[in-house]
Parts: structure tokens; C-alpha cells; sequence
């Protein structure tokens, strides 16, 4: 998973928690008012999103979109 060129845990990471951080830092300095943009690759699994999504739901985050 990467996200502004920064890799956040392996394909084995199912947990995610570097993302999950990266998510809670986020929020803190920037609020909740802006979406996260979700935009998965064409090769991305539906059960990889869904382990973004989980990190998403962990780091409380409020808005969140998928953008193809």
C-alpha cells in the first residue's frame, strides 16, 4: 500500500498499522473536514482495499471516497 510515494506495510501487512498512524497523525494536524482519497490500481484485491478500509475505520477516520 503507498500513498504520496510512501510505502505503508507488505503485502502480507494485513494490519496496516504504519497507515493506521499515518491516518491518526493526519487528523491531528489537519482535522477531519477533507476526505481520504482512496484510488486502488487496477491489480489491487478487493481484500487489500477492504485492509485499507479497516485501517481507515481503526484511525477513526470520518470521510473517506473512492476516486478510479
Amino acid at each position: 500500500m503507498s500513498a504520496n510515494d510512501t510505502v505503508y506495510g507488505n503485502k502480507d501487512d494485513k494490519n496496516l498499522q504504519t497507515l493506521r498512524d499515518k491516518f491518526k497523525e493526519d487528523i491531528a494536524q489537519f482535522g477531519d473536514k477533507d476526505p481520504v482519497i482512496v484510488r486502488p490500481a487496477g491489480e489491487t484485491t478487493h481484500e487489500r482495499i477492504m485492509d485499507v478500509l479497516n485501517a481507515a475505520a481503526a484511525a477513526k477516520v470520518t470521510k473517506l471516497t473512492f476516486s478510479g
